[in-house]
């Protein structure tokens, strides 16, 4: 729970729609998962999408004071911003929160860049610690994802103005989901219990970020 600690203190805090097969994913899950661990221990207030559990915070705010809200819902550790381990899970996520036609557009997932990434496309893992699957990349504003705002393509040198993953349901392309942002601002948030904690890779990297607020 070290990072539950510095995110709460840093920021002042105190303290089905489905297109995949449900039983690979609970597979997934069972295999990754503590052997103690059933989705039956997650908190009442994550819902299946699919066969994962997930709450939105439809509440606007940064990613940090979002993220340290997802992390408080589990004392063991089992929740945090949702990890699309393969792309039918942001598949499933999108299409719900697509039905519920919501104001908020952009949400904040598990996946954060290297701090000492050289190229917009480089370092990328999701926060169990693999790395993020690039087709999970959209398109926004008409540019491929991720575009470190507007530096230009994945290959292109880092400048490490935007370091975190976020849904967008305003992305486009094949594969509609992952557009990068610097965490300031109004988005929104999606929370996953699955039994599994935040990575110390992606706690560092989420720690190292230039863009987190002062603390």
């Amino acid at each position: 729970m070290r990072y539950l600690a510095v995110v709460l203190a840093g920021c002042g805090f105190s303290t089905s729609v489905s297109t995949r097969d449900a039983a690979e994913l609970d597979a997934t899950i069972a295999d990754a998962a503590p052997d103690a661990w059933t989705v039956d221990a997650c908190p009442q207030s994550y819902i299946a999408i699919g066969a994962g559990r997930y709450r939105p915070i439809m509440t606007l705010g940064s990613f940090w004071p979002n993220e340290a809200t997802c992390v408080a819902d589990s004392m063991a550790g089992w929740t945090h911003a949702a990890v699309f381990e393969m792309l039918a899970e942001a598949a499933d996520v999108r299409a719900y929160l697509v039905a519920l036609a919501p104001t908020a557009r952009t949400y904040g997932v598990g996946a954060v860049q290297a701090p000492t990434a050289m190229l917009v496309g480089e370092g990328w893992v999701n926060f169990h610690d693999a790395t993020l699957d690039p087709a999970l990349w959209g398109i926004y504003a008409a540019v491929q994802q991720p575009d470190d705002g507007a530096v230009g393509t994945t290959a292109s040198p880092e400048d490490h103005q935007q370091n975190l993953a976020f849904l967008d349901l305003d992305a486009t392309g094949a594969q509609p989901y992952l557009r990068d942002g610097n965490g300031n601002g109004g988005y929104a948030h999606i929370c996953e219990c699955d039994g599994r904690p935040l990575g110390m890779t992606a706690q560092s990297y989420i720690l190292g970020d230039v863009n987190r607020p002062p603390q």
